[in-house]
């Protein structure tokens, strides 16, 4: 008969394997206030941001969070952890909690886009070292 601990590794197992599947890519769209995207602390996060169809032509882009331009120059922890990509999306490095926000990203362009994340974080659900 399985022990209760090895049964709680199992449960916990399967439930991290759906969990960590990685992040859904969003469809590029305007703005799109149901793109939520929830991940675990610690995992990578892509959001993508590009301009769609020949006719947009792009001038500048920007990523924020909550409304605060990114990356955020004050802190080097936090350069390294946000990478925008030679593509516009915004690659998110092992992420924390306070990581949990709305980002956006604006595209400058003819016409102008906006795509727009909701981001929320889960801890671990359980300890696997037993």
């Amino acid at each position: 008969m399985a022990s209760i601990e090895t049964s709680f590794f199992v449960a916990c197992a399967v439930l991290l394997l759906f969990a960590c599947t990685g992040p859904v890519l969003a469809s590029e769209n305007d703005v799109d206030d149901t793109n939520r995207r929830v991940v675990l602390v610690g995992t990578n996060l892509k959001l993508p941001c590009s301009p769609t169809g020949a006719e947009d032509i792009l001038e500048y882009f920007t990523w924020s969070k909550n409304g605060v331009l990114l990356p955020d120059h004050s802190s080097t922890a936090l350069q390294s952890r946000f990478i925008i990509q030679s593509d516009f999306s915004l690659l998110i490095v092992r992420i924390a909690e306070d990581d949990e926000g709305n980002y956006s990203c604006s595209i400058q362009s003819h016409p102008p886009r906006t795509t727009s994340y909701n981001v929320q974080v889960e801890g671990l659900l359980c300890n696997l070292n037993l």
